[in-house]
Formats: structure tokens, C-alpha cells, sequence
């Protein structure tokens, strides 16, 4: 696989994968996905425009609060889309606006299903909320912190 090469073959280089890995529901082999970007300590993920509290529980379980990054993926952020499970293309999305990215015969089938969804960023903040509020609370100020702000601070050098 290409990542393994580009992380084996550039060991310094951060890497910040979006969107915990484009699950946006929880799927079989995406805690072995996880494990296996684990050992490589310059490779990060960003929560953007996941709402899966799952998904984002089992990131942070594996990775850790230190490897994850708050993403507004802004101005997708302001997207309202919803998922579903396609009978024969598995997890998808889709918004109720037929976007570029959007399968037209899919957004003719299942588009009505995005009707009153709310903006990604509050999906994807509520997911991060939940998270955090099931950790101890002696933990929940370090989580945030690292996730919201200390983690881009040294990933980007500011």
C-alpha cells in the first residue's frame, strides 16, 4: 500500500490523515486500520466531518489524545449530509444538495434522507463531546486540549 511506502520512506514527514480515515460509521477492520497506523508516531488524523462518536472513540482508544486533531474541514464543514448504509456500496453519504462528489442516481434514490440534517460541524463536535464527556474527568482538559489546539500547534509549527 502506498501510505506504508511514503511513512517507510519519509520518517520525518507528518502526515494528517482527514476524516478518521473516511468512516463515517464503524466498520469491520477499522480498529485494525488504526493498529496498523499506530507504530508510525508522525502520522496523525483530524475528526473532520465525522460525526461517528464510534468511530472517534476507537481512534483516540488506539491512537491516543495526542494523534488526533480537531478538523472544521471549513467550509465543508457547513455541508448538511447524513449516512446511510448503500445495499451494495456499504457506508456512504449524502446531502441534500446534489454536490459534484454526489452520485446523481444515489442523491435521486437517497437524498431525501439528508432533508432537515443539521450543518457537519455540530455532528462532528458532538461527536468529540461525547467522547470526552465518557473519559475520567481528571483526563477531559488534557483530551481537549491536545485535540483542539496542542496537536496542530506542533504538527504546523505554531
Amino acid at each position: 500500500m502506498i501510505f506504508f511506502k511514503v511513512v517507510n520512506d519519509f520518517p520525518k514527514l507528518r502526515i494528517v490523515l482527514a476524516h478518521l480515515g473516511l468512516s463515517v460509521l464503524p466498520i469491520p477492520g477499522l480498529k485494525e486500520s488504526f493498529e496498523a497506523i499506530k507504530p508510525f508516531e508522525t502520522v496523525f488524523m483530524d475528526n473532520s466531518m465525522n460525526e461517528s462518536a464510534d468511530v472517534t472513540r476507537e481512534a483516540i482508544s488506539i491512537l491516543g489524545s495526542t494523534r488526533i486533531l480537531y478538523g472544521s474541514d471549513e467550509p465543508l464543514n457547513l455541508i448538511r449530509y447524513t449516512t446511510y448504509d448503500h445495499p451494495q456500496k456499504g457506508q456512504r453519504i449524502v446531502s441534500e444538495y446534489p454536490y459534484h462528489w454526489v452520485d446523481k442516481d444515489e442523491f435521486r434514490e437517497y437524498g431525501h434522507l439528508a432533508k432537515g440534517a443539521v450543518h457537519s460541524h455540530w455532528g462532528n463536535l458532538l461527536a468529540l463531546q461525547q467522547c470526552i464527556d465518557a473519559l475520567p474527568k481528571r483526563q477531559r482538559t488534557s483530551v481537549k486540549e491536545h485535540i483542539f489546539y496542542k496537536n496542530a500547534a506542533s504538527v504546523y509549527g505554531f
